[in-house]
């Protein structure tokens, strides 16, 4: 086969394997087009039945290859919401394996299939999928309506009013960069970071509505020696809400540093006390810093342990520094609790002269424009069953400890070592024959 054939018939290869990688599958044997030396192709697979709350009305299915890629494992979130549009909670669906068996990796293609299977006679909702670049901040409260002004090619990139109980959504989409743009992907590792900050104590924000995490009043946080849960700090009470020294919830959606593609988030406060009485001036305090879905829900939890010592009736300030972490969800939320106290201290905190700094961190710096598949589904049923299949076709080098794929067959090695095989043997017999011929 001559190099323009074998290329061709790459080309191909790569291009089929690409666009329809539900139905074909690349196990390594397959060199990436990028052009970097030991660089293949893997495809990744997953799929769930997803049974909902019997209170959802609506759902937002988003999958963000590319960043969920580098955080760990590829991964589908199915964002649930009430008849008020109110997300109450997040489901997730993995697909393929632990990226950690590749020191690097990329994506070459993507494509996420939604059915819902929970149709009843003529009852069904509607449906619209769509491949974004640009997606709200807070993209689990994204509607219909949304996907359609966020799309910039609707002929090619939208579907819309698709009848639930009748049909399904496909998507599909190649990187503009066809895999070349790659992240390590070991344990503990953080690169092609992006940091996005909010700092509440600079100009007018801190007393300014929506562009501070912290108190606008004096606040008591009422903490004693029995610790507070985090059901009591989350609860939507005026004791809870005096219990969250800091809470995201309370900038506005322009201000909050927050994203879908945010994994990692450090914040620090620093929390001023004012005019505590106490008779014992060694003090210990314990805040809780808390990472959450947009559901609600906990996926991130330290404990900061504070020991101080204070002077009855003059005002003290301490700092409270914590980063949450997600191997699962993006986080949505990221809240300081006031958990407890040993000894006799008046926690009243100052909020004139109470600051705080939230930097949330991103692995998308090189891919800030990156393909996600969103599809929204809206009047659903009660405890509506959706289908979801996911695919991506990684760009990936090998863990060298890992055994199961770095031994994986190179097809194209292979081939012309069979054609050089072959040319030999063609070459060996030619002179066979020579040599005969010229003994008679």
């Amino acid at each position: 086969m001559s190099v323009s054939e074998r290329t061709r018939k790459y080309a191909i290869e790569v291009a089929e394997t690409a666009i329809n990688s539900f139905e074909r599958q690349a196990r390594g044997n397959l060199k990436a087009p990028d052009g970097d030396e030991n660089v293949r192709l893997y495809t990744a697979k997953g799929g769930s039945a997803v049974t909902l709350a019997s209170g959802t009305t609506s759902a937002a299915v988003v999958f963000d290859p590319e960043a969920s890629l580098r955080n760990g494992q590829m991964s589908v979130n199915v964002f649930e919401r009430d008849s008020t549009d109110k997300c109450v909670a997040v489901q997730r669906v993995a697909l393929g394996r632990s990226t950690e068996e590749f020191l690097s990796a990329g994506i070459l293609s993507s494509g996420l299939k939604v059915f819902n299977s929970s149709g009843v006679d003529v009852i069904g909702g509607t449906q619209s999928a769509a491949v974004l670049t640009s997606v709200p901040r807070d993209i689990a409260t994204i509607t219909t309506t949304d996907v359609s002004n966020f799309c910039a090619n609707h002929e090619r990139d939208l579907a819309s009013g698709v009848v639930s109980r009748e049909d399904s959504t496909l998507t599909l989409s190649m990187t503009e960069h066809f895999g070349k743009k790659m992240a390590l992907t070991r344990s503990n590792t953080l690169g092609n970071v992006v940091q996005r900050t909010w700092d509440d104590g600079i100009s007018t924000r801190r007393t300014t509505d929506g562009s501070t995490a912290t108190f606008l009043a004096n606040t008591t946080m009422n903490i004693g020696v029995t610790s507070r849960t985090n059901t009591e700090i989350l609860a939507d009470t005026d004791a809870g809400k005096a219990l969250r020294v800091f809470d995201t919830d309370r900038l506005s959606n322009k201000n909050n540093p927050l994203t879908l593609a945010c994994y990692r988030a450090t914040v620090s406060a620093s929390i001023l006390i004012s005019d505590p009485d106490l008779t014992d001036a060694s003090q210990y305090l314990e805040f809780v810093v808390l990472g959450l879905d947009s559901g609600g829900a906990v996926i991130s939890e330290r404990l900061v342990k504070i020991r101080i010592t204070v002077t009855d009736n003059n005002k003290f300030s301490l700092n409270v520094t914590g980063t949450v972490v997600s191997d699962t969800k993006p986080i949505a939320r990221v809240v300081i609790g006031g958990v407890r106290t040993i000894g006799d201290i008046a926690d009243e905190v100052s909020a004139d002269e109470t600051t705080a700094i939230i930097t949330a961190f991103e692995e998308t710096s090189d891919i800030s424009t990156r393909p996600i598949h969103v599809c929204v589904l809206e009047g659903l049923n009660s405890q509506a069953t959706i289908n979801i299949s996911s695919t991506a076709v990684i760009t990936g080098v090998p863990d060298a400890a890992n055994v199961f794929i770095s031994s994986s067959g190179t097809g194209d090695d292979d081939e012309n070592s069979n054609e050089n095989n072959d040319q030999e043997k063609n070459e060996q017999k030619n002179s066979n024959r020579n040599y005969d011929s010229q003994q008679t």
